[in-house]
């Protein structure tokens, strides 16, 4: 009997105890580092580096003026910007071999070492390094024709804000119910 209550005892620890992913195998890993190696992912990662730290920028001086209530000086907030931005490259510069183990091993625990390897055979194939290079343009000229739907769109928008902008003030009783839009579509008051 004590067996059993210690088998079962065992067995609710298990079920209790929080989830430990398997670590994929070394020859695993290593098949996703070619593949890693195989789509240039160095560079990529460059690219991350820089789309991510003009991203964070934004949002580190939308953040900042959020939480100061007014905007800092132009050159403070450069200065700011600056300063996390050293941090955000060092902390990536330091760790890039890590990120890029971190990034095979999930690799290799969501594809076959066969399903690795010819993916890396795909990579060779100068239609899909064309394809490769050619899809932020094409990305691009996708986005550039929503851009201009919505410049298209922009006047009956901010005939609408104007309405609603109006219409709030009027509810509200403040006497600065004229609003007119500027080009960038700033509310101004006047």
């Amino acid at each position: 009997m004590f067996k059993r209550l210690a088998t079962a005892a065992c067995f609710l620890s298990l079920l209790a105890a929080p989830a430990v992913a398997a670590q994929p195998d070394a020859a695993a890993v290593a098949a996703a580092e070619r593949f890693l190696d195989s789509v240039d992912y160095d560079a990529s990662v460059d690219q991350m580096i820089e789309q991510l730290s003009t991203q964070m920028k934004k949002q580190f001086a939308a953040e900042v003026t959020r939480k100061a209530g007014d905007p800092l000086p132009d050159d403070l907030m450069i200065k700011l910007q600056k300063i996390v931005d050293t941090h955000f490259r060092r902390i990536l510069g330091d760790h890039r071999g890590d990120f890029k183990r971190a990034t095979a091993v999930a690799y290799a625990a969501r594809f076959t070492i066969p399903e690795l390897n010819r993916l890396v055979v795909l990579e060779s194939d100068p239609l899909l390094k064309k394809l490769r290079i050619e899809t932020p343009e094409l990305m691009v000229a996708g986005l550039s024709y929503g851009q201009k739907l919505a410049d298209a769109d922009r006047p009956e928008l901010e005939s609408e804000l104007k309405a609603a902008i109006q219409d709030y003030y009027a509810t509200h009783g403040d006497s600065a119910a004229t609003v007119s839009f500027r080009s960038a579509g700033k509310p101004t008051h006047g």
